[in-house]
């Protein structure tokens, strides 16, 4: 319990509590605010004109839906893509639908692409209106509660399949370290990945994703003995959000 003197607060302590409550306020999840995605991940396919994704609000209140296309999860940079509408309104206990379209042909035939599209809603209110007190006005803060799922452009022709490319992962020893590599020209996600039934955490150290035609170390450790042929096992979210299960052994 924090007590509270005649003269208030710290100042420091002021401003601990406020960023708390920003960073608390701000963690809230689009399914809490009664805004939800209705895809995890959006396939771009080379044949596609275009692709949506659906946005539906189940709360009563009307949101203003924002949407943009990066090339990093909190990024603001160009991209080959085109989203419509950037900016709508969402009623209450209804769906809308956002359109993407790509904008060029510049990008790689052989392999996939990989782009974050972030839609946030922001409360709808009406103007800020004036208090029966002259010289104030009535407002508040607004949060935005976002969302953020991956885009992958999927090429004509490639080669296997997303599924199959989630299973042909080879894991290979490298002293105290484990390479795995991805042969496939899809990226794998991993959703989780055990190391002689130690679990491997992901994270910005470690990232659960593979890009295609590329491999990445994990710091093994102690996890398995030199000596011994170590076992793997892993899961990978695939396309619709479906998960791919797969086990080996270390080379």
């Amino acid at each position: 319990m924090i007590s509270v003197n005649d003269a208030g607060f710290p100042r420091q302590l002021t401003g601990c509590l406020i960023v708390g409550m920003i960073a608390l306020m701000m963690s809230l999840s689009v399914q809490a605010s009664g805004i939800g995605l209705g895809l995890v991940r959006l396939i771009y396919n080379q044949q596609d004109e275009q692709a949506t994704v659906p946005v539906r609000n189940t709360s009563s209140l009307a949101y203003l839906i924002s949407s943009r296309i990066s090339q990093s999860p909190d990024g603001h940079e160009q991209t080959p893509f085109i989203i419509s509408p950037p900016l709508f309104r969402l009623e209450g206990n209804s769906q809308g639908m956002v359109r993407v379209v790509k904008s060029t042909s510049s990008l790689p035939t052989d392999r996939e692409s990989v782009f974050y599209m972030t839609v946030a809603g922001i409360p709808a209110s009406t103007p800020l209106s004036r208090t029966d007190s002259p010289g104030f006005v009535e407002g508040g803060i607004k949060f935005a509660y976002g969302s953020t799922i991956k885009l992958f452009y999927r090429p004509a022709g490639l080669s296997s399949t997303a599924p199959a490319a989630a299973k042909s992962v080879r894991f290979t020893r490298e002293g105290a370290n484990v390479r795995v590599e991805n042969p496939s020209p899809y990226y794998v996600t991993f959703r989780d990945m055990h190391i002689n039934g130690q679990s491997v955490k992901f994270g910005k150290k470690q990232p659960d994703m593979l890009a295609p035609f590329s491999s990445m170390i994990i710091p093994a450790g102690r996890v398995f003995p030199i000596s011994q042929a170590g076992r793997v096992s892993w899961s990978a979210v695939v396309d619709m959000g479906a998960v791919v299960t797969a086990s080996g052994i270390l080379q």
